[in-house]
């Protein structure tokens, strides 16, 4: 009884559209009676066979009545319209793994992939597939998937708990990344100041260029210019008499 109710709630709330009139009227399926509800949904269908919303709600019907053949004629009727349409694809995939058609179940799951890479519950399906089936490197590489769009997935990484090799390299990479990333290189190294000359230029009383200075060209002249002589003399600083040659 639970499970009839809610297969008729997940009808109702998946075909609920706006707007008023005879399609809008025709998703309106749901009946306390399975086979009314189907009749219903069949209605529908054979009234509106263009609307995507009309066929999937008779395929989810055909299906939970068990009738995989029906509802993945239908499913394909809608992916016809529509071929990365999710929940076509998804119903059709559970019409396949109910008739235990594995193989077409796994090739419909990569079809997904192939227009949606990075969808988690196709990812995540095919991971525990794999690792059931005994092909445990398939496993790992789509858990690997998995955990790198979401790392927390608890279904990815008790796959790869028992690959050693993966948390090996993971282990290896953070490692080298903290000696070699460029990020995490530290400022450049500045020159250490001339600690005994400038302990000497303050004993005998001479007065020392400044960095200022130096990088606008004072204090350049040779040993012997007047201009040297003045600078080192008084410390005061002319820069016409400077700038002299």
């Amino acid at each position: 009884m639970a499970r009839l109710a809610a297969i008729l709630l997940s009808v109702l709330l998946l075909a609920s559209c706006q707007g008023t009139g005879p399609v809008a009227d025709a998703l309106l399926v749901g009946s306390s009676d399975p086979a009314v509800s189907l009749e219903m949904a069949e209605e529908a269908y054979l009234s509106y066979p263009d609307d995507s919303r009309v066929l999937y709600n008779y395929a989810y019907m055909l299906l939970s009545q068990g009738d995989e053949d029906g509802a993945i004629k239908v499913a394909d009727e809608g992916l016809a319209m529509d071929p990365t349409s999710l929940r076509f694809n998804y119903l059709k995939a559970s019409a396949l793994r109910s008739q235990g058609k594995l193989r077409s179940w796994e090739a419909l799951m990569e079809d997904v992939l192939s227009f949606d890479p990075a969808n988690i519950e196709a990812l995540s399906a095919l991971a525990s597939f794999n690792e059931t089936f005994f092909h445990h490197d398939r496993a790992v590489e789509y858990a690997k998937r998995v955990l790198y769009y979401e790392p927390t997935n608890q279904a990815a990484l008790g796959i790869l708990a028992k690959d050693d090799a993966y948390f090996a390299s993971l282990a290896s990479t953070s490692v080298e990344a903290v000696w070699t990333d460029p990020d995490r290189i530290t400022a450049p190294t500045i020159p250490p100041h001339d600690i005994d000359s400038a302990l000497a230029d303050l004993a005998s009383g001479k007065e020392r260029r400044t960095g200022t200075e130096e990088r606008r060209g004072y204090g350049l002249k040779e040993p012997g210019h007047p201009a040297q002589e003045a600078v080192e003399s008084t410390g005061d600083f002319d820069e016409g008499t400077l700038l002299e040659e």
